[in-house]
């Protein structure tokens, strides 16, 4: 009984018996007392989640374009880094993550928001996303990152830059491991194209850019048109192999990475009967793991 009071102090719910002294103002829900201190809690968290669902409106819509109906599990919600130069909290970061299902397939995504920050990159967000990439890489589920992004946040400073090292480190782990497809929704600039060259896939969508360099600051050197097409569009990989495929809807991504994924072996196809045995014995294991 009394590690149960313990731990209804701590969680600011107390029984009814301990608060019939309490000054404070409670509210009773199901026979106990909940304080003001817990319910400013609650409305806290419930209008930086209203914020969050605003913020992110429009990129969730593109995540739910391309997977199964009511299959997203977001991580990592509430992440943010608190930096001073932004004057206020930027929720979500500029970073969308979770878990859910593509044709059936379980499959991890990672969404660069352009409605916040730009789509820019902190060093928060990267650490974000290396979570959902590490989560990928237990459940062995294939990553795609649905991408439109200004670069870094400039008011991270260099911090950032160990942040996109972390991320360009765990998709290179992933490679071989499991499969990586690049959606690219916009224009796509600075240290997050390097998203894109390291997906095994990349899918540009009409008017779509990456540039590791903004066309503007190319055009400005170059005394160039800064013509995103020629600069960063699919035509202008035709050298560098970056696009896989060019699309015009998210639907055709969705079928295209299914498609992909019913050819790998480990995603597609019935499992092989080999008709070997599970219990056989194999003397050599037993004189290689010899201590002599």
């Amino acid at each position: 009984m009394q590690n149960k009071i313990n731990f209804l102090r701590r969680k600011n719910i107390f029984p009814l018996f301990l608060l019939q002294n309490y000054s404070s103002e409670c509210i009773i829900i199901d026979e106990y007392y909940i304080t003001e201190e817990l319910m400013d809690k609650i409305s806290l968290l419930q209008s930086r989640r209203n914020a969050l669902l605003q913020a992110g409106e429009a990129v969730r819509k593109s995540v739910s374009a391309l997977i199964d109906a009511d299959s997203f599990v977001e991580t990592d919600s509430f992440s943010f880094s608190g930096n001073e130069f932004y004057g206020e909290n930027a929720e979500g970061e500029g970073v969308v993550t979770g878990l859910a299902t593509l044709v059936d397939t379980p499959v991890a995504i990672v969404a660069l928001n352009a409605a916040v920050l730009s789509g820019g990159l902190t060093l928060a967000g990267c650490k974000k996303i290396v979570k959902c990439l590490e989560k990928a890489e237990n459940a062995s589920a294939p990553v795609v990152y649905l991408l439109s992004s200004q670069g870094v946040v400039a008011g991270e400073g260099v911090n950032v830059l160990e942040g996109v090292a972390e991320v360009v480190a765990k998709m290179d782990e992933l490679k071989g491991y499991v499969p990586q497809f690049a959606v690219v929704l916009g224009d796509v600039l600075g240290s997050a194209s390097l998203f894109v060259a390291e997906a095994d896939y990349a899918y540009y969508l009409k008017d779509s850019c990456v540039s590791y360099a903004s066309p503007l600051v190319i055009a400005a050197k170059s005394n160039l048109s800064a013509d995103k097409a020629k600069i960063g569009g699919a035509a202008a990989t035709e050298y560098t192999n970056l696009a896989t495929f060019t699309v015009e809807s998210l639907e055709e991504v969705k079928d295209s990475i299914a498609n992909v994924l019913n050819v790998l072996p480990a995603y597609g196809g019935e499992l092989l009967e080999t008709g070997d045995d599970l219990n056989r014995a194999f003397p050599g294991l037993n004189e290689k793991a010899c201590a002599k």
